[in-house]
């Protein structure tokens, strides 16, 4: 397969839709088929996405745009014509097979919007941390309280409170999923245990000064579907959460696709919510037991990669 040829996603509900898209565009670009915006990213990123589900959805073709917004778009038959001042967008139609790879040729060789400049991205990280430390400080103060009050009613405005913050601090950990993306172009699948004993190995005087012991009871690597500057980043939310539970030992098990944390106080830690948001967004499963916090992958394909 020739590596210059065009990365295309050939996106729709029916399997012989998506069989028959990618016999009509393989011959000149690089198809890969999909039954929704939500599966495994390209690697390359696709140049154009064909949107051909049965019956037309059009949520699937705003979704499509969200997840792929470089990307130039087409509609196969879609009911109505889009507006013809969209950049990047092209309709085809199956009563005109030649019209699909003319139409997915058009939006794929138009040139991308200009990227931003280094000193507009220095700009928005500054923002996005200065929007992001008030909530996570005073969500960090207001645990603090909720767990040293011992008058209830304290600790009920206590815990009000942190729930509000923690709603805040979900919404603003969405856009996290920007910075998940690898520069090298690898595969979306990351080795979560390895990440975690790098981040907990980056903190072993902390470890030690709270009294807290680490047992890798087994130690597999746990493939999960997101690239590894995700899996850093859930790493680094679970390292805090660990820094946060009382002197005993974390006993970590990793498999395939499995990471399990083993403590008694697991379920007084604050930021097991933040590590459980990060989790959930890496595409993992999450089960909640007293003292056990269990992380999977949800697609079984993850664990045949080991």
């Amino acid at each position: 397969m020739s590596t210059a040829r065009a990365a295309v996603v050939a996106l729709s509900n029916s399997e012989q839709q998506r069989e028959t898209l990618v016999i009509m565009l393989d011959e000149v670009f690089d198809v890969a088929a999909a039954d929704t915006p939500r599966a495994r990213p390209r690697s390359p990123a696709p140049a154009a996405v064909v949107v051909a589900p049965r019956p037309w959805d059009e949520d699937l073709a705003r979704q499509a745009r969200r997840r792929w917004p470089a990307a130039g778009l087409v509609l196969v038959d879609p009911p109505a014509a889009p507006a013809p001042a969209e950049e990047r967008l092209a309709c085809a139609s199956w009563d005109d097979p030649y019209s699909l790879p003319v139409a997915v040729a058009r939006v794929a060789s138009r040139p991308h919007p200009a990227p931003p400049s280094d000193r507009e991205l220095a700009h928005a990280v500054r923002r996005a941390d200065l929007a992001l430390r008030p909530a996570l400080d005073q969500a960090q103060t207001l645990a603090a309280l909720a767990r040293a009050a011992r008058r209830p009613i304290s600790v009920e405005i206590a815990c009000r409170l942190l729930a509000e913050h923690l709603i805040d601090l979900d919404d603003r950990l969405a856009w996290s999923d920007w910075f998940a993306l690898d520069a090298d172009g690898s595969d979306r699948v990351a080795d979560l245990a390895g990440a975690l004993r790098a981040a907990l190995e980056a903190r072993q005087g902390r470890l030690r000064a709270r009294d807290l012991e680490v047992a890798w009871e087994r130690e597999s690597p746990a493939y999960v579907p997101c690239g590894a500057g995700a899996a850093a980043v859930l790493a680094a939310a679970l390292r805090a959460a660990i820094l946060e539970l009382p002197p005993g030992t974390l006993r970590v098990e990793a498999g395939p696709a499995t990471l399990a944390l083993r403590h008694p106080g697991l379920g007084e830690a604050f930021a097991w919510d933040v590590a459980g948001c990060l989790a959930r967004r890496a595409g993992l499963r999450l089960r909640s037991e007293p003292g056990v916090w269990t992380m999977e992958s949800e697609s079984e394909d993850d664990a045949d990669h080991a």
